[in-house]
């Protein structure tokens, strides 16, 4: 069974029939709004956070109308949909017959994987080529950033890059070991140097083994892995560090919520700051429910009161996790708004 079928299946038994097919395709496309968001934390989802950032909504209801046709899915709702037994089964195979894509953590090195990928890749071929003297070369990475940054961080001695060129193949040669043979091949096969052109991800699936479709999951599932073995242990890989992108809103946090936090920081009120940005008190609301998810050390207490929070709390506890936000309301009432009950979940005690 295909891996990316296999991760929309995941999503939507996570989602329990309580969002939509649309509301998966938003969260693996990687749409930075605060409910798919929001979504990602609550259903525990993040790690297929913008994983298929090129996919289209027809591709999802294919993709769906398939796993319908193989008993994988049955319908619940308007595009809503349960995963079957039978899909419970192909999701623990496909994790059983490919663990690495447990490691996928797209939330946090999606784009920071790419970008630690193509900095990567275009700095190999560039070095090699510029210690071999071979002349002028075509850059795999067309990017005008991307070359730039490499430009700016290659060394201008021969003994500089020679030892750099040593160090990364030691760093390197560690991150890969903890992989399986095939998984390292799948990686070298793809650098460019002086002696050979990399292959692309399809060719080097196919010499490793993989389906071909499956390549784009495996390759971001190792980045991650290796970007987290990195960040574990930074001495012990001090020339791959350089590569990483040191953003840590990158992956999710809009900029205009960033905008927002800073007039929070400022001591602005909701108000004023949707008068200050003219924007609806709505959006500024939605800017505090993803700045809540991001920073565990922000405070909640000026939005919501502690007795609040413990009915909330006390209505899911008695209700199950999976109630969803117009129950907790209607049981509520007057004396709550979905902002505090979004608001609360974001921080939702485990």
């Amino acid at each position: 069974m295909k891996i990316k079928h296999v991760i929309v299946l995941t999503v939507l038994k996570r989602f329990k029939g309580e969002r939509t097919i649309y509301g998966a395709y938003h969260l693996l496309q990687g749409k930075k709004s605060a409910q798919t968001i929001q979504d990602g934390h609550y259903y525990k989802l993040l790690p297929y956070f913008g994983l298929f950032p090129k996919i289209k909504r027809e591709e999802m209801d294919t993709i769906a109308a398939a796993c319908m046709e193989s008993g994988y899915l049955k319908p619940c709702d308007k595009d809503c949909y349960l995963v079957t037994e039978k899909g419970d089964i192909a999701i623990r195979d496909t994790q059983a017959e490919t663990p690495i894509i447990r490691r996928l953590n797209g939330f946090k090195y999606g784009r920071t994987g790419i970008l630690f990928w193509q900095r990567f890749t275009l700095f190999i071929q560039s070095l090699t080529q510029l210690l071999s003297q071979s002349g002028s070369f075509i850059p795999i990475i067309q990017d005008r950033a991307i070359q730039k940054w490499v430009k700016a961080r290659m060394p201008n001695q021969k003994n500089k890059r020679m030892n750099v060129l040593r160090q990364l193949h030691i760093e390197l040669k560690q991150l890969l070991e903890r992989f399986p043979d095939r998984y390292a091949l799948f990686i070298v096969l793809q650098l460019t140097t002086e002696k050979k052109v990399g292959y692309t991800s399809a060719q080097a699936a196919h010499t490793c083994g993989f389906n071909v479709e499956d390549a784009w999951i495996i390759h971001q599932a190792m980045l991650h892995e290796m970007l987290e073995e990195m960040e574990k242990n930074e001495k012990k890989f001090p020339v791959l560090q350089v590569f990483i992108e040191r953003d840590s809103k990158s992956a999710g946090w809009t900029k205009s919520a960033d905008q927002t936090a800073r007039l929070i920081q400022q001591g602005h009120t909701l108000d004023q700051i949707a008068t200050k940005r003219k924007l609806k008190r709505s959006t500024i609301e939605d800017h505090i429910i993803e700045i809540a998810l991001q920073q565990p050390d922000f405070s909640i207490k000026p939005y919501v009161t502690e007795e609040i929070k413990h009915k909330i709390y006390a209505f899911m506890k008695e209700k199950g996790s999976s109630v969803k936000l117009r129950d907790i309301k209607e049981a509520l009432g007057d004396e709550v708004s979905y902002f505090m009950i979004r608001l609360v979940l974001a921080r939702k005690e485990e």
